[in-house]
């Protein structure tokens, strides 16, 4: 009887824990999700941070958003949703540049992005990415092909050749790169037609930001 008291003690004590770590999680990514956001001043010649890779939205749109975050960053999942808002609130007034910055103290940071890249080649970045930041937890704990799969990326094997031969390092790395010319101190951080916006911005002020590019475009 002892014995089978103290076993619903401890299952009791572990639920507990897990509530406790629940709440300690959700309140860690609140304080993360809203990062104070700082403006910057304007990147000149912001527009060579732009490559082959094609933006995401309306083709000589109003706005563009250039984003570097990291795919275990709380609050750049958090922004990643911002920007998937923004985008289908505006369909013909925003594109938006998602770019690289996996930061140290997240370990499985660069190989995510590694992940996202090598789905691109099979035309499944956007659909890797959603998932990635939608199961950000699962990510170290599932092998990168489950989420690959997920996606619906069809050619396994060659997903699994970009990843081993690491194909995409030196775009990766690029990007990096481009962040510290940049002066980035976090992430998420954004170039918003060029002005350097480090933390999280709120859909009302990126729609008032698209208001105003195309107030300035008809004028």
């Amino acid at each position: 009887m002892r014995e089978r008291l103290l076993n619903v003690a401890v299952v009791v004590m572990a639920g507990a824990a897990l509530v406790t770590t629940g709440l300690v999680v959700r309140r860690q990514f609140a304080r993360e999700s809203h990062t104070v956001v700082t403006d910057g001043t304007l990147i000149e010649g912001w527009q060579r941070y732009l490559d082959d890779r094609e933006p995401v939205g309306a083709h000589a749109a109003a706005l563009t958003i250039i984003e570097y975050s990291d795919f275990q960053c709380p609050a750049c999942r958090a922004y990643a949703d911002t920007l998937d808002r923004v985008r289908e609130l505006y369909p013909n007034d925003v594109a938006i540049a998602h770019r690289h910055f996996p930061i140290d103290r997240y370990p499985h940071s660069y190989e995510a992005a590694m992940t996202a890249e090598c789905a691109r080649e099979q035309g499944r970045y956007q659909q890797v990415r959603d998932l990635l930041f939608a199961r950000q937890d699962s990510i170290g704990t599932i092998p990168w092909v489950a989420f690959a799969t997920g996606a619906g990326v069809p050619d396994q094997t060659g997903f699994a050749r970009c990843m081993k031969t690491k194909a995409h390092a030196a775009r990766i790395e690029s990007d990096r790169r481009d962040g510290r010319a940049i002066g980035m101190e976090m992430t998420p951080t954004s170039l918003i037609n060029g002005v350097k916006v480090s933390g999280i911005i709120s859909v009302a002020e990126l729609a008032k930001r698209i208001e105003a590019a195309k107030e300035q475009r008809v004028n």
